[in-house]
């Protein structure tokens, strides 16, 4: 999320009822999205490592 707030899109960081995080990640199987997975109690890069760990031991 920082990367494309970075790269000139602060219209993210308004949207209503979404919270700016690295930790939640879509679960996408055969192009179509099936779930998804968060991870929450570290740092926002943290999150996201660990978010992703958990969606790669999916595959």
């Amino acid at each position: 999320m920082a990367n494309l707030v970075d790269r000139g899109n602060p219209y993210l960081m308004t949207l209503r009822g979404m919270v700016a995080s690295e930790g939640g990640l879509q679960l996408v199987l055969g192009g179509k999205l099936t779930g998804a997975i968060r991870a929450s109690g570290g740092t926002s890069p943290q999150d996201g490592v660990i978010a992703g760990a958990g969606a790669a031991a999916l595959k």
